[in-house]
């Protein structure tokens, strides 16, 4: 960041990346890294920017010709058919540029979080995004997601590395069983509604709790966050069927 500064590197072609240890639950730190992104949606794809388009950045575009002979050398790279300032997994930006869902890829617990259009993944996070064919909030999945039941049975059902670390990529997080709602049921509509109102406060606790300038102010927002929390939790056992017994292994599996 400073360095982009320092160059006066043009803000309309970098793109704050976030890296999986930025990513918290419920929360991101700052990007602590730009990147220069060389792409433009057009027509419905993500395709490079030309030479000429890049002179409308003539500072970045200057940074990247200064350093082409590092980026020179790749051979799998130069047998491609992409221009030498390309990158090699640009990924989609219908994907990236929009309202999304992002988890680190190696974590000891889950840490999903939301990050808005203008926040970009680096390759050590995962992103969800939501077809439009979904009526579910993301808020509502992400609630899911960052529940006591929903890590439970990710820890119960993935294999952990060293030192108890999962991993959360797509070849895992599909199998995930997301509730449906059904929106024909008035009773299954409130529970989706209510699990949204609280997933909203609890980033919005977030967010005042990074901004607090005494530890009682951090201590007042770090209750609330947990009484959050347990609600959460009992409308996603309510929204699952859960009984007693099964709250009960559940709660005491997570803290074994």
């Amino acid at each position: 960041r400073e360095e982009a500064e320092f160059l006066a590197l043009e803000e309309d072609v970098l793109r704050p990346c976030l890296r999986g240890r930025e990513i918290r639950r419920y929360w991101t730190g700052s990007a602590g890294e730009l990147v220069i992104y060389p792409y433009v949606l057009a027509g419905g794809r993500t395709t490079p920017l030309t030479a000429e388009q890049f002179e409308r950045y003539p500072n970045a575009w200057r940074y990247l010709r200064e350093r082409r002979a590092e980026l020179a050398g790749r051979e799998y790279f130069e047998k491609s058919s992409k221009l030498w300032y390309e990158l090699w997994c640009q990924r989609d930006l219908r994907v990236l540029a929009t309202h999304k869902i992002v988890v680190p890829e190696l974590s000891d617990s889950n840490r999903f979080a939301v990050a808005g259009e203008t926040q970009f993944y680096g390759d050590t996070a995962c992103g969800i995004t939501m077809l439009p064919t979904v009526r579910e909030s993301l808020e509502y999945l992400l609630g899911l997601l960052n529940s006591t039941l929903l890590e439970f049975y990710y820890k119960k059902t993935t294999v952990p590395k060293a030192n108890q670390f999962y991993i959360y990529k797509t070849m895992f997080l599909r199998n995930v069983p997301v509730r449906s709602i059904d929106f024909s049921d008035p009773a299954d509509i409130a529970r989706h509604d209510r699990i949204v109102a609280l997933v909203e406060r609890m980033l919005e606790l977030h967010e005042r709790q990074a901004a607090a300038r005494t530890e009682a102010d951090r201590e007042l927002y770090s209750r609330q966050i947990e009484a959050t929390d347990r609600e959460i939790d009992n409308l996603v056992y309510e929204l699952y069927g859960l009984t007693e017994e099964e709250i009960a292994i559940v709660e005491g599996g997570q803290r074994t």
